[in-house]
């Protein structure tokens, strides 16, 4: 069997989750390309994007099961004048990295490491992946002087002759923040290896809160699987403090909560619902019904928020809409639809509002969504950005239920 050995992601995983570390290494899924447009492609796209802020840099590349061969080539590229190495590979301590850009300085390396997000973030890692990169660069013998997290600029604008990534990206020093890690890093890292050195998985108790974010874990089906049917997790927006209390007390069905277990009024309901197979209907559904007609409009948005500005005049992660859907229901209950789905490379905000108030051209009929608060943003931010329709937004606006 190979000796296991640490990555960059794989020491992050480790903090967050022994389980995932381990199945990282003894289960692995198999490889897959980046979706178009998927956060792993933007997060690709942009980090080529830095590339741009290292004019003469010299990319390694070699792929990662080369890595012997990609380490011979970093250390060939420093021993020259390159300004600039690109995905420089380094092995110390058991741990294999890959350094998305490693600068030449007066005196000593800059380690830069290039991120997607709009700022360096502790529940996303940042500190803690430069950290583990400068614990296994200094490892190496090289003699690192300076650490930047490089992040998109969510104030930048796109301008008609394409991105200008100087410009979209910011440079923040973490020099101290990495170096101030260090002590942590090489405390933990030895206690990684005993995790990958087991058996079989360590158990940690998988909850959304856990599992799911700030990303959803590669994993999360594998771990949910193992859950009953009618897991606890699965009640209506639980607490993770009282999932946390019901699972020490041994207790995984929603069944065998307690009855002296406290409970918010809307998850006690569902709990009584389940333990006595009863349906239970508000006595005030049906006035409420009768509010929303017919005839009525339901109308649904679609929008996109990308990292790259797609549009001349938009920030990264701003959110354009892109489609509609709208039903219409008569007095006699007869059902219509109209749709609009954007084409071409300008931006299709204009032409989004102007079909939507065509579509709904009823001003006295209520107008049902599914997320008010989502779609009334996005009508809101259309009127900002058109004021000409402003009024005609906000008649839609004042019917959305």
């Amino acid at each position: 069997m190979k000796t296991p050995y640490l990555t960059k992601s794989r020491y992050i995983d480790g903090l967050r989750c022994e389980k995932k570390l381990w199945l990282g290494w003894h289960q692995r899924l198999p490889y897959e390309e980046a979706l178009p447009f998927s956060v792993l492609d933007t997060g690709n796209r942009i980090g080529r994007g830095a590339c741009a802020l290292f004019p003469g840099g010299v990319e390694v590349t070699e792929k990662p099961y080369e890595h012997e061969a990609a380490v011979a080539r970093t250390l060939e590229l420093m021993a020259g004048d390159t300004p600039a190495i690109f995905e420089a590979a380094f092995e110390a301590h058991g741990i294999r990295i890959r350094v998305d850009i490693l600068e030449r300085l007066e005196e000593g390396w800059g380690l830069r490491e290039v991120k997607s997000s709009t700022s360096a973030s502790e529940e996303k890692g940042h500190v803690d992946d430069v950290a583990v990169q400068l614990y296994v660069l200094q490892g190496a013998g090289v003699d690192i002087t300076s650490v930047e997290l490089i992040h998109v600029n969510n104030t930048y604008r796109l301008e008609s002759g394409g991105v200008v990534w100087p410009e979209m990206l910011i440079r923040r020093d973490l020099t101290l923040e990495a170096n101030d890690r260090l002590s942590q890093v090489a405390d933990k890292v030895p206690k990684l290896f005993e995790v990958l050195a087991l058996d079989e998985a360590p158990e940690v108790y998988a909850t959304k809160s856990l599992c799911a974010k700030p990303y959803r874990c590669d994993y999360f089906d594998h771990c949910m699987a193992a859950k009953p049917q009618d897991w606890t997790g699965l009640l209506y927006r639980i607490h993770p403090n009282r999932l946390a209390a019901l699972h020490a007390q041994g207790i995984e069905s929603i069944p065998d909560i307690p009855e002296d277990f406290k409970l918010p009024e809307k998850q006690a309901l569902a709990l009584d619902c389940l333990a006595s197979g009863e349906i239970w209907v508000s006595e005030d559904l049906a006035d409420a019904l009768r509010t929303l007609g017919p005839p009525a409009y339901y109308m649904d948005f679609e929008t996109m928020a990308p990292g790259i500005p797609a549009y001349v005049g938009t920030r990264p992660y701003e959110t354009a809409p892109f489609q509609f859907s709208v039903h219409y229901i008569d007095e006699d209950g007869v059902l219509t639809h109209t749709a609009y789905l954007a084409e071409g490379d300008v931006h299709p905000g204009r032409e989004f509002a102007e079909e939507l108030i065509a579509a709904i051209d009823q001003t006295d009929v209520p107008v049902v969504v599914y997320n008010e608060s989502f779609e009334l943003g996005v009508l809101g931010a259309l009127c900002e950005m058109f004021p000409d329709l402003a009024e005609d937004l906000g008649a839609i606006m004042k019917n959305v239920v």
